[in-house]
């Protein structure tokens, strides 16, 4: 007679198991960490210092372009507002290739991630023939 409960017992407790275990959450599944752009994305506002001492301070929007791996900088390196650089996301940094977002500007440079509220970086500025290099820090 105890057979006949232990059997249906056993089968039940097999599916409460696997019902329970199926519940938890998968800790160890690796998703990926994102988007490499999003850390960069948004509002900053940029202190940019030339080598005189020269402080000049002024914002750049930083988005996400549809290349996988690029962004858009608009108002980098002071050029104002409707006028991007594009910019390539390598190893946590954003790298400017020499480009000229808008005429008689040539600009070229590097932003560095630092944390969620600060980046660094440096470009440099060909304008009426000048070269002018800059060091900058981005805080949102």
């Amino acid at each position: 007679m105890m057979k006949k409960y232990y059997k249906p017992l056993y089968l039940l407790g097999i599916v409460l198991l696997i019902g329970f275990s199926s519940c938890e959450p998968d800790d160890d599944i690796n998703i990926g960490d994102g988007d490499d752009r999003d850390k960069f994305v948004g509002s900053w506002n940029c202190t940019e210092n030339r080598g005189s001492g020269k402080k000049i301070s002024y914002t750049v929007n930083i988005g996400k372009s549809q290349n996988s791996v690029e962004v858009w900088i608009e108002g980098f390196a002071g050029i104002g507002f409707g006028d991007t650089a594009t910019g390539i996301i390598a190893g946590g940094n954003i790298n400017i290739p020499s480009q000229s977002p808008c005429q008689g500007w040539v600009v070229e440079g590097k932003i560095v991630y630092e944390d969620k509220n600060l980046l660094s970086g440096n470009h440099e500025v060909i304008a009426g023939g000048d070269k002018t290099e800059y060091t900058a820090e981005y805080n949102k």
